[in-house]
């Protein structure tokens, strides 16, 4: 019985060192960029690991291990909102991602960037916060 709760602690990763690994003073080196643009004629970055990211999804793994892989360091994205991949990094690793100050629009965007990338739990997080919007006359349209 030691063993085994031993061996389960060896692979548990608290969701705090998770969030923390995306700061700088982590001492774990993100190897990727992602330049995606902010709407205002800009950009915006957003850094990750290859390998955290490919254990996610199977698009990112294909993307960075496949056999046409993607070695850039630096990746320009189209297709998403700075907000919306944004809000991917953000709950994949387990950082706060402000669900409750989403318009419709902003969830919309996420739950297209998590079919594009298949995070299934990033979609069933975007349904739980859907439902939590309140409908009335001036939202209806959005909805």
């Amino acid at each position: 019985l030691l063993q085994e709760i031993l061996h389960s602690k060896m692979f548990f990763i608290g969701k705090s060192k998770l969030a923390e690994a995306l700061d700088s003073s982590s001492g774990i080196p993100t190897d990727v960029t992602f330049k995606v643009q902010d709407g205002k004629g800009g950009f915006q970055e957003f850094q990750a690991h290859r390998a955290f990211l490919a254990l996610v999804s199977e698009v990112f793994k294909t993307r960075f291990f496949g056999s046409l892989r993607d070695t850039l360091d630096v990746l320009d994205l189209q297709g998403t909102t700075s907000q919306a991949f944004g809000a991917m990094i953000n709950f994949i690793y387990h950082k706060d991602c402000g669900w409750g100050m989403k318009s419709a629009e902003d969830l919309f965007e996420i739950a297209n960037i998590a079919e594009m990338y298949d995070i299934a739990w990033l979609m069933v997080e975007v349904k739980r916060a859907v439902i939590r919007i309140p409908v009335n006359l001036s939202n209806v349209a959005e909805l």
